[in-house]
């Protein structure tokens, strides 16, 4: 596993893919459907998922497709959960141009790092009070692609964690 911090308190994680990550937390069934289609060393496309396979998470997926020279990533998807987070549907935006105030320049290099080794990765933002919860943001991101070698698309989850305040 390798973490780095971002500015504003994001916490990043990339892990080899025959490695289990510790944090998957509400995300682990979309990790181990992932994994399921997994033909290591060979990736899952996308077009290997049914997206009936997602109840419950349509609203939270997000589908990229990596571009290149320079690296970026298209916004495929932007589930309406997302949307909601980030504000607005970056469906048909690019990271660098559309995400512009929501994503930091570490996101992109997060991902293209899982892109250039072939990994998959985690990331979780600050705790903040919403009701009577303290919530924290957090990203699963599982490569995929269209040739089983080559990461071409990224699909990430986005699920909301709950966590004790004594933590």
């Amino acid at each position: 596993m390798r973490e780095r911090e971002g500015k504003k308190g994001w916490v990043y994680r990339t892990y080899p893919l025959g490695e289990d990550a510790a944090e998957l937390g509400t995300a682990g069934p979309v990790f181990d459907l992932w994994r399921a289609k997994c033909d290591m060393p060979h990736l899952p496309a996308w077009r290997d998922f049914d997206f009936g396979e997602f109840v419950g998470w349509h609203a939270n997926l997000i589908l990229y497709e990596v571009k290149t020279e320079p690296f970026d990533l298209l916004y495929r998807i932007c589930g309406g959960g997302a949307a909601h987070v980030y504000g607005k549907d970056l469906t048909g935006q690019t990271m660098r141009s559309g995400a512009e105030g929501i994503q930091e320049d570490i996101d992109l290099a997060f991902y293209q790092e899982m892109a250039d080794e072939r990994r998959y990765g985690t990331c979780q933002g600050p705790a903040y009070w919403r009701g009577r919860l303290f919530l924290q943001h957090a990203f699963l991101c599982l490569p995929l692609s269209e040739d089983g070698d080559r990461v071409t698309h990224f699909l990430t989850v986005l699920h909301l964690e709950t966590l004790d305040k004594l933590r």
